[in-house]
C-alpha cells in the first residue's frame, strides 16, 4: 500500500467515524444501534421498509428478516432475490448500494414461517431474537382473496398471536408495529366509510373449527364466505368482532407495556358514540 492510498483509507475511516458520531434526527437517534425484526420482508411493504431503514437510519443495528422456504427456494436465496427487487423502473436498493455498498451485512436471515408455532424458528434463533431485538415490524400476511380459511387464519391471526408471544419474551423490546391487511367490501353495491360486521358470527371456537375442518367442508364454505375472508382472517377485524371496546389486541398488549403503532384509520361505535380510532395508540 503506497502512502497516498494509506492516507485515503485513513480519511475514509475518519469520515465514517465522524459520521457515526454526528447526532441525527430524533428518528435516526431512536434507531441508533437498535436491532429490528421484520416479518413479511419479501413483500412489497417489507422491501420498502428495509430500504428506508437502512438508507435513512445508517446507524441502525442489525435487521433480522423472517423468511420461509418457498417453492424449493431457500431463505438465503430469497434474500438475494429481495436485494435485486425492482420498484417502478428502478432497483429499490440501488441508491443504498451506491452510498453504502456493504449494507447487506446488516441483514440477518432467520428461517421460519408465520403459520407455525413460535414462527417456525429454531430454538437458537428464537433465543437470539429474545435477547437482541429492540423493535418489531409485523407485516407478514396472505393477501389472496381466494385463500382457504385453514391457510389464511394461521398466518394472519395465528402469526400475529405468535408475534405478541415473542414480544412478551423479548428483554430489550421498545416497540412493535403491526400493519394490518386491508379488505374492501366489494360484494356490496354501495360501500360507506364504516366498519362492516362479518355476515356470520365469529365465536370462540371458529378459529379451531376453521383450522381443523376437513377439505370437503372448506370447499362447501368457499362459495358463500370467500367474500368476507379478509374480514375474518384480518387480526384487527377479528379483535373488533370479539370485543365491545376498542381494539382488544391493543389492550392485550397494553397490559404487557408494549408500545404499538396502528397503521389503520377506522370508524367504529364505542358505547353508542361514533369514534375515529387514532393512527397511533398506547405508548408506554
Amino acid at each position: 500500500m503506497n502512502i497516498e492510498t494509506k492516507h485515503i483509507t485513513e480519511r475514509e475511516f475518519l469520515a465514517k467515524e465522524h459520521a457515526a458520531n454526528i447526532k441525527g434526527t430524533p428518528i435516526q437517534e431512536f434507531y441508533r444501534d437498535f436491532n429490528v425484526f421484520v416479518t413479511g420482508a419479501t413483500g412489497f411493504m417489507g422491501k420498502v421498509l428495509i430500504e428506508k431503514l437502512l438508507r435513512s437510519c445508517p446507524n441502525v443495528g442489525r435487521i433480522f428478516i423472517l423468511i420461509r422456504t418457498k417453492k424449493g427456494q431457500l431463505p438465503e436465496d430469497r434474500k438475494e432475490e429481495l436485494l435485486k427487487s425492482v420498484v417502478s423502473i428502478n432497483l429499490i436498493f440501488d441508491v443504498l448500494r451506491a452510498s453504502s455498498p456493504e449494507f447487506h451485512k446488516k441483514l440477518v436471515v432467520v428461517t421460519g414461517d408465520c403459520s407455525l408455532p413460535k414462527l417456525g424458528l429454531s430454538k437458537s434463533d428464537y433465543e437470539i431474537l429474545i435477547q437482541q431485538v429492540n423493535i418489531i415490524f409485523h407485516l407478514a400476511a396472505t393477501v389472496r382473496f381466494d385463500e382457504k380459511f385453514n391457510i389464511a387464519i394461521p398466518i394472519n391471526i395465528g402469526g400475529t398471536k405468535e408475534i405478541i408471544d415473542l414480544c412478551r419474551a423479548c428483554v430489550k423490546l421498545k416497540s412493535i408495529v403491526y400493519t394490518s391487511t386491508a379488505y374492501s367490501n366489494c360484494h356490496l353495491k354501495d360501500i360507506k366509510e364504516c366498519f362492516y360486521d362479518p355476515p356470520f358470527d365469529i365465536d370462540e371456537d371458529i378459529n379451531k373449527y376453521l383450522c381443523t375442518a376437513d377439505e370437503a367442508t372448506i370447499e362447501i364454505l368457499k362459495p358463500n364466505h370467500n367474500c368476507c375472508l379478509f374480514a375474518i382472517a384480518n387480526a384487527a377485524a377479528w379483535s373488533l368482532s370479539r370485543s365491545t371496546d376498542l381494539f382488544s389486541i391493543t389492550y392485550l398488549c397494553k397490559n404487557d407495556r408494549l408500545a404499538i403503532t396502528l397503521f389503520k384509520l377506522q370508524f367504529t361505535t364505542l358505547q353508542g358514540v361514533q369514534t375515529e380510532v387514532p393512527k397511533c395508540a398506547f405508548r408506554h
